[in-house]
């Protein structure tokens, strides 16, 4: 439909929808329509997305049928063949394919090169399978220029302390599928300078920075990847043009945030799974707008949705629980529009908004908390509408410090302590 072609663009990178879809981005208030009908209209808009932006083609291949497409993408080249060959510690990169070149390099060992280990640049084409690269001393596997399309799979990489495992770069195309990507010094796979390069089902962990990298107008799909153990954030996106889909992907085991967006980035995160990181499970920040639809995040050691210094967003239909701090939290001038999201367990309290923070939260259900359900500090004003607060472990509503906001229409019942509780200072506003 024109609608979900208009809101996938929107959300996933195509600035020559920005006017048209300008109204799904804009909150129900701003769109001066009826609070019911403007979420509706949001609503309608994100799960058009997910069906516009989620096709059949990102299942798993059978590890047969991915050998036998990737042996028959080899067939089709027309060039030389490099096959089982120890290309060792040259003062440049391994391998180079360049200038509209085609060629298949499979089943070599690359390493030490100083330049880096295979690089298909200008226009080359080609596929690069079940090599191994180490320790060289540029991106183990770069990819760069416009027109540049290779085919990168089963390959692994390992132990680059003062490179990235694969770069794409000045508009490269290609996919890169089913690597191990290991150790690698900076990010493990680092999408950058408008290029759209498909980043599936490649294992990326351990690295000395983030895991994935998406910056300077990537407009990449990142599907399916598991990311681990990184020092950095699990994948990071940042800058105004840059806006990937991240779909179906596994982050966890991080030392900082599992996702962080920053810089105004945008983009659509899909039904990913982050857990398990040191610092949020999705970090917003400095103008990020991003559409988080139907992720799991959990058991993080900070918030499941960190939004503040002025991070935007849209949540909708996320599963939030057992975080350290909270489930979602606005804070210093984030501003979300959440709805159907599930804020619960007995580590996190539901939702914080603290700190000039605002947003709009409508119909979400924040259920069992350990902490109160909602907490409004730091001179903040969201509006709360219709959601279900309950059977939490503290009150279901706590103002405090200068919170305010409005509360309309919600069922605050079953929790622990207070219903709402009220501190001097507070201001909420309460309506049926």
């Amino acid at each position: 439909s024109m609608q979900a072609e208009a809101a996938a663009a929107a959300w996933a990178g195509e600035a020559a929808a920005e006017e048209v879809a300008a109204g799904e981005r804009a909150s129900p208030a701003a769109k001066g329509v009826g609070e019911e009908e403007g979420w509706a209209s949001l609503l309608r808009a994100a799960y058009d997305v997910a069906r516009v932006l989620s096709p059949p083609a990102l299942d798993a291949l059978p590890a047969a049928a991915e050998e036998e497409a990737a042996i028959e993408a080899a067939a089709l080249v027309a060039g030389p063949r490099l096959r089982n060959n120890r290309i060792e510690d040259n003062a440049g990169v391994g391998v180079s394919v360049a200038d509209g070149a085609a060629a298949v390099v499979e089943g070599n060992s690359v390493r030490g090169g100083g330049g880096g280990g295979v690089s298909f640049s200008s226009g080359a084409r080609g596929v690069a399978r079940k090599n191994e690269l180490q320790r060289n001393g540029g991106a183990q596997i770069a990819i760069s220029g416009r027109g540049t399309a290779p085919l990168v799979v089963g390959n692994a990489l390992r132990e680059a302390p003062a490179a990235a495992g694969v770069l794409c770069s000045a508009g490269a195309r290609g996919c890169v599928r089913s690597n191990e990507i290991v150790g690698a010094g900076k990010a493990g796979v680092r999408v950058c300078e408008g290029s759209s390069t498909a980043v599936e089902y490649n294992g990326v962990r351990g690295g000395g920075e983030c895991g994935i990298s998406l910056s300077s107008g990537a407009t990449s799909r990142v599907a399916a990847n598991d990311v681990s153990r990184n020092r950095k954030a699990g994948v990071l996106v940042w800058g105004g043009e840059t806006r990937p889909l991240l779909c179906r992907n596994t982050v966890h085991d991080g030392e900082q945030a599992g996702i962080y967006l920053y810089a105004a980035a945008r983009g659509v995160l899909l039904r990913n799974e982050v857990y398990a990181n040191a610092g949020a499970g999705v970090l917003i920040t400095e103008g990020a707008h991003p559409f988080l639809l139907e992720n799991m995040l959990r058991d993080g050691g900070d918030a499941g949705v960190l939004v503040h210094e002025e991070g935007r967003g849209c949540l909708v239909g996320n599963n939030v629980h057992s975080n350290a701090t909270y489930g979602v939290a606005a804070l210093n001038g984030g501003c979300p529009a959440a709805s159907r999201n599930w804020l619960h367990g007995r580590r996190q309290g539901g939702l914080l908004v603290d700190d000039a923070g605002g947003g709009e939260y409508f119909r979400n259900e924040v259920e069992g908390n350990a902490k109160s359900g909602v907490t409004l500090r730091g001179a903040c004003r969201p509006t709360l509408r219709a959601n279900r607060i309950h059977h939490g472990a503290d009150s279901g509503v706590h103002a405090l410090l200068g919170g305010g906001g409005m509360l309309e229409g919600n069922a605050i019942y079953a929790n622990a302590q207070a219903g709402v509780a009220v501190e001097s200072g507070a201001a909420p506003t309460l309506r049926r």
